[in-house]
């Protein structure tokens, strides 16, 4: 369950990871450190305070 400040948080999320599986993306807050679990195949999404599945591959950043 996420915490109180979690829910009043103005997100600022960064893209973390990708699914190596399936179509999902893995986000993160910069503020309060949530997760949100981006499913783009079905157009779902959910924020959790851990990634409860396996299989994520880091985003690397583009250098500039």
């Amino acid at each position: 369950m996420l915490k109180l400040r979690q829910y009043l948080c103005k997100h600022d999320f960064k893209l973390i990871a990708k699914h190596k599986c399936t179509s999902q993306n893995l986000w993160q807050c910069k503020k309060c450190g949530v997760f949100v679990i981006q499913h783009w195949g079905i157009g779902l999404n959910y924020k959790c305070k851990v990634p409860n599945i396996c299989g994520w591959v880091e985003v690397k950043e583009e250098l500039k």
